[in-house]
């Protein structure tokens, strides 16, 4: 693909030259491949900051550890594993309180459906959908496409998304849905 020829540009001439470089990007796994120390923002800010080896071992941050459980694996027994682990969890947490599950549309559908199938709790379903490109270029400023249609008042909120970014459309997201006046989000 073109991003591994233009990755592999970057490594030979920083090995070549030398060079620090500083790399930002939204996959951890090409991340990995390319540097050997990451920096993980959450929100604006750095949450976590390792070795890539150790990041990768034994992230400690929440939003690192999502960030490293959103790579695909090859293994569809070790996804689903993966799915059936966080759905427990969120099972466990949310028991007796009925959560509202938020999907980000476009692109969360297929993991949407993946991990909301592994959670055993009565819950809710709904869908947002949001955007900052009008056409192919960014406007800057992250704009409602589609509201979500149940109520968040007084209802914990997990929203799910596989909008791998630098936090801030998830920021916008989670300011937009206080103003009903949700229990928690997360």
């Amino acid at each position: 693909s073109i991003q591994a020829q233009v990755i592999n540009l970057l490594n030979e001439l920083r090995e070549s030259l030398g060079l620090t470089i500083l790399f930002i990007a939204h996959d951890l796994s090409v991340v990995k491949y390319f540097s050997d120390r990451i920096g993980v923002m959450y929100f604006g800010k750095m949450v976590e900051l390792a070795d890539a080896d150790e990041l990768f071992k034994n992230p400690m941050h929440p939003y690192t550890r999502s960030l490293l459980s959103a790579i695909p694996l090859p293994d569809p027994k070790t996804e689903k594993a993966r799915y059936k682990e966080v759905g427990a969890q969120i099972s466990k947490d949310y028991y007796g309180k009925c959560p509202v599950v938020v999907g980000i549309l476009k692109g969360v559908v297929p993991f949407y459906a993946a991990m909301v199938e592994q959670i055993t709790i009565p819950l809710e379903e709904g869908f947002m959908c949001v955007s900052s490109y009008e056409g192919t270029e960014s406007t800057g400023k992250i704009i409602l496409r589609k509201d979500v249609d149940v109520s968040l008042r007084d209802r914990h909120v997990l929203i799910l998304e596989d909008i791998l970014d630098s936090g801030r459309t998830l920021k916008a997201i989670v300011e937009m849905m206080k103003h009903q006046k949700p229990a928690s989000i997360k």
